[in-house]
């Protein structure tokens, strides 16, 4: 290529809006146009004959020039995105580079046009930065959603499900991936659907919210979960409903009050009583002492206490007072900070300071040692503390709930327990009955923990009457723990769908450990038959006063023998 161009082609280049550059072969540079003299800060005449690197100074000259590839494949090569010094300082553009013939069809050069995309960089950048922030905020409410008790989903005008939060996919009992995407009623086969109008499609129709719809759906199972829903429209930018909003919650948490293992069954007088104290105190924020012996479920009805309480939002903390040594019992309560004591080698938060907001339920708490009971007491009356090997203090907002199978009365006066600590744990005391006492609840917790068995695949449905019987018999030392146990054994070595009495182990069937044989019975058959003489023989009566079921007392009279069962009424 000649070291000129002609005018004519000098003019056509100039018509161009973008840099452009002609190269001959050697890679020196013949005409640019005004944009390109505007981009690079040269004349065009004083670029003539010089290399293309020292006039369009672009990084990769020398390196992997775009114009190289186009004369070496014959083709235009486009959308080569670099950065070049130009008159401005450093400048991002996109090459766009083609083959220049004669005419004779031979190649004898090159031409270069540079789009300046510096504008565009610094949008897809604030596009970038808008994208990460509108990011980042889906994840805080997602992490809002993900932390509230209730599960929520959301839907479109379809009743597509668009989002679900943990809570709902862990009551729905499926993974996020298997919820959203497919319609409410599809996936949940809500009774609603028929029974009357669908109340989401009531609110996606009228835009008035729902609240407090209580309902069922049938899980993967074929199962009813009874639920309550409570649903608010969405609405778009201009005001139209976009879909819905679907806050759910799983109401065997109110019937099933506590830990899914055991609920607290409470059909039995003693345990009735119980329940009524855990309705009325549930909101208050007074320190309550659970008092009972072990396996009565005093960390069951601790758990109760939280859930169904205003506290219930926020994290029930449990801490077994006689699981760890003196030394790291203190630490675990209020944390420590580094370098405190040997191996600590972080700050730690402590469980107190874990429960903030919610309910800290220190379980065995006769167990503590007089120099913890003096943290602990004044944990209660101030709600500070410091951590181990730190002078800061930490205020919290925290209720405490404790429970000990221990007379505390007895330890203070052995010297082993504070009267103060006592009498600031002991605000409001519950006494948890042995299951011995409760006889009545016995067949609806065995009903309950066999159905937590058989959930896991076992064959068993039932057990035999005389098995029952023996259960009702049975003192039950280690009360519902025990009973559980019992069951769990049976479970394993029954061969039928039915446990019957050699599937029970032999300490079970121990006749020591059978009521008949007990100080209990005695005092039981005293006390049964002086109501049944103080009431004349009424049965109804009798039973008010001693607390109990006719069914119970009726069972009490058949052992006491036929004069018994034939008072008169």
């Amino acid at each position: 290529m000649s070291a000129s161009i002609s005018p004519e082609a000098k003019t056509l280049l100039d018509s161009l809006p973008e840099p452009a550059f002609v190269v001959s072969l050697e890679k020196t540079l013949v005409a640019m146009n005004a944009a390109g003299e505007a981009l690079t800060g040269i004349s065009s005449d004083s670029a003539a004959g010089r290399r293309c690197a020292e006039v369009v100074r672009c990084e990769t000259c020398g390196d992997t020039c775009p114009l190289d590839a186009a004369l070496a494949q014959d083709r235009a090569v486009t959308n080569f995105n670099v950065r070049l010094t130009s008159a401005h300082g450093e400048q991002a553009v996109s090459l766009h580079t083609a083959p220049l013939r004669n005419a004779a069809g031979e190649v004898v050069g090159g031409l270069e046009c540079a789009r300046p995309v510096g504008h565009l960089v610094g949008l897809f950048q604030a596009l970038q930065e808008k994208t990460d922030q509108v990011q980042l905020e889906r994840n805080k409410v997602q992490a809002v959603l993900d932390s509230i008790a209730e599960g929520v989903i959301t839907v479109n005008s379809e009743r597509v499900i668009t989002s679900v939060n943990r809570t709902g996919a862990r009551i729905i009992g499926q993974p996020e991936s298997e919820i959203v995407g497919k319609t409410c009623h599809e996936f949940l086969h809500c009774h609603a659907e028929t029974a009357c109008a669908c109340p989401v499609s009531r609110v996606l129709a009228g835009g008035r919210g729902v609240t407090n719809f209580e309902t069922e759906y049938v899980d993967r199972a074929g199962r009813a979960v009874p639920v309550s829903l409570s649903i608010s429209a969405l609405r778009d930018e201009h005001g139209q409903i976009a879909g819905a909003v679907e806050a759910f919650r799983d109401l065997r948490d109110l019937a099933v009050t506590a830990s899914p293992a055991v609920p607290m069954i409470a059909g039995d007088p003693h345990m009735h009583r119980v329940m009524e104290l855990v309705d009325v105190l549930k909101d208050s924020d007074a320190t309550v002492l659970l008092q009972g012996e072990s396996g009565t479920g005093k960390g069951m009805l601790a758990e109760t206490i939280h859930r169904l309480g205003n506290r219930s939002r926020h994290a029930f903390v449990k801490v077994n007072c006689a699981a760890l040594p003196e030394n790291l019992l203190e630490s675990e309560l209020f944390g420590h900070v580094k370098g405190a004591f040997t191996g600590a080698i972080r700050d730690t938060v402590g469980r107190f300071e874990l429960a903030d907001g919610g309910t800290a339920f220190l379980d065995e708490v006769g167990e503590l040692s007089l120099a913890t009971q003096v943290k602990l007491l004044r944990f209660l009356q101030e709600q500070e503390f410091e951590r181990v090997g730190s002078t800061k203090t930490v205020h919290v907002d925290v209720r405490v709930i404790a429970a000990t199978n221990q007379d505390l009365r007895q330890l203070m006066m052995q010297g082993r327990f504070r009267p103060d600590l006592f009498y600031r744990l002991n605000v409001i005391p519950v006494e948890l009955p042995p299951l011995r006492e409760r006889r009545d609840d016995i067949a609806a917790l065995v009903e309950h923990i066999l159905a937590r068995l058989t959930a896991k695949g076992r064959k068993v449905k039932a057990v035999a009457p005389a098995v029952m019987d023996v259960f009702m018999q049975y003192a039950w030392p280690g009360n519902i723990r025990e009973l559980e146990n019992t069951l769990e054994h049976a479970v394993v070595c029954s061969k039928g769908s039915v446990i019957e009495m050699q599937a029970l182990p032999r300490s079970v069937l121990k006749p020591a450990d059978v009521l008949s044989g007990s100080a209990a019975t005695v005092d039981d058959t005293e006390r049964t038959l002086e109501a049944l003489a103080r009431h004349r023989g009424n049965q109804s009566a009798a039973a008010r006063a001693l607390g109990i079921n006719r069914s119970t007392l009726w069972r009490r009279m058949k052992k006491l023998g036929p004069g018994t069962t034939q008072l008169p009424q």
